[in-house]
């Protein structure tokens, strides 16, 4: 939860330069409601920036999840993860069963399918 500050920060800046658009203000005389410009208008111009970094961090919050169950330091050992499972099938690759590397790839490209898929997104 380390990225939920960042996210926090960039969605209020993005409201609070949304919200000194003209349109808002054009709204805000026609008498909407503040929830109504809110959940209409300034919503859906700042969604795509804000699903872009969520994408992103989501990324490498499975990196570092990963990681740390690798290390032993994550979730509790009969919880199925893919960093516990890198580290049981370490074994397995050094004894000469390279199947077991495929879940590495499979991490970095699920990662990349997050970020590249974000690019193309937006």
């Amino acid at each position: 939860m380390a990225c939920l500050p960042y996210v926090s920060r960039l969605t209020r800046s993005l409201v609070l330069a949304e919200r000194e658009r003209p349109y808002v203000s054009a709204y805000r005389v026609q008498g909407h409601a503040p929830l109504s410009i809110c959940v209409r208008h300034i919503l859906p111009n700042i969604a795509p920036v804000v699903l872009a970094q969520a994408t992103i961090n989501f990324g490498y919050a499975l990196m570092d999840l990963a990681g740390l169950s690798f290390l032993g330091l994550g979730v509790p050992p009969l919880t199925p993860d893919w960093g516990r499972m890198v580290f049981d099938g370490q074994t397995a690759i050094q004894h000469g069963y390279p199947l077991s590397a495929v879940l590495c790839a499979l991490i970095v490209l699920t990662v990349v399918a997050f970020n590249v898929g974000d690019r193309h997104g937006s």
